[in-house]
């Protein structure tokens, strides 16, 4: 399938099956409302993984009305080219939502964020940017 016919399971399970299990840690970086994590296995610098975790919470607006809570992961994988340069590529993933969403609105957010990175029906677009 592709993008103009996408099908998701929305509401399903989610699990990961497989891979290496890669700990992370804090490398008391300072991030404003935030954490920074590092792959403390990487031995250079240079290609070193990392996790940037960010929350900004709800606030009260002039108008009496409450702002949206942000919360993101970008995920950064740094990678020396063939030329000797290094470039960082990078993953993010966000949710905004209202205070006075129920989690069970937060939940499919999440859910349906996941299945746009990893369902098959996404694949192409992540591959080669396929819109069709």
């Amino acid at each position: 399938m592709s993008l103009r016919n996408m099908s998701l399971p929305v509401g399903g399970t989610i699990s990961v099956s497989g891979g290496t299990t890669t700990d992370f840690a804090d490398d008391g970086s300072t991030i404003q409302n935030g954490l920074h994590l590092i792959v403390p296995t990487d031995t250079s610098y240079l290609t070193r993984r990392s996790i940037t975790a960010k929350v900004r919470q709800a606030a009260m607006q002039s108008d009496g009305s409450m702002s949206k809570i942000k919360r993101g992961l970008t995920f950064v994988k740094p990678t020396v080219l063939a030329s000797g340069v290094t470039v960082y590529n990078v993953v993010r993933c966000e949710i905004d939502v209202h205070p006075e969403v129920e989690a069970t609105i937060r939940a499919e957010l999440l859910s349906v964020g996941a299945l746009l990175f990893s369902d098959n029906d996404t694949a192409n677009f992540w591959a080669v940017g396929s819109l069709v």
